[in-house]
């Protein structure tokens, strides 16, 4: 009998510790919330752009959580303003994200890059592509630009509208007015 109970103790602890390393490992995978002025600071290129196109590239990278390799998928864009990036005079630029954008849509872009001479990619695995669309805010119809408010935070200073959910829950996003930020971004 007490033999069993040992044994018993053993297998319980050995699975305590393995869920406490594989929660541990979820946490460390989970990626950092950035501020507006890091993501300027960190980017190469802060621009207002328009997708002219989009493709899945040759160029991948490896998922933290699944360890599986992901396309990156390469997208074309028209620049429409130009906020940070010394070697941009071109009226297009390409760059690499692992998030899709929509074709003919506006985005404001962070992008970074990790080499010299390589193609920027998009900051925080593509969630610094930030959507501007026509939005109903408190003041009427304006331009609006989406933050992902899980992975990228605000100052309290900005007039937000609070993205729309399911159930009451926490927004995830956040709209904030198109020239507040183009005019913070550019300060």
């Amino acid at each position: 009998m007490e033999k069993y109970f040992i044994n018993k103790f053993v297998v319980t602890l050995m699975v305590l510790l393995t869920m406490l390393v594989g929660t541990s490992t979820i946490m460390a995978a989970k990626m950092a919330r950035l501020s507006i002025d890091e993501l300027t600071n960190q980017a190469v290129v802060v621009a207002v752009v328009k997708i002219e196109a989009t493709e899945v590239a040759t160029e991948s990278q490896r998922q933290i959580h699944t360890e599986v390799e992901k396309p990156y998928i390469r997208h074309t864009a028209f620049i429409l303003k130009k906020i940070k990036g010394k070697n941009i005079s071109a009226k297009k630029i390409s760059f690499l994200s692992t998030i899709g954008l929509i074709a003919g849509n506006k985005y404001i872009v962070f992008l970074s890059s990790k080499e010299t001479n390589a193609e920027p990619i998009v900051s925080i695995n593509g969630y610094a592509a930030l959507v501007i669309s026509l939005v109903s805010m408190k003041s009427g119809f304006q331009e609006g630009v989406r933050v992902p408010e899980s992975y990228i935070s605000i100052p309290d200073s900005f007039s937000k509208e609070p993205g729309e959910t399911a159930k009451n829950e926490l927004p995830a996003h956040a709209w904030i007015k198109y020239e507040d930020l183009i005019n913070y971004l550019r300060k």
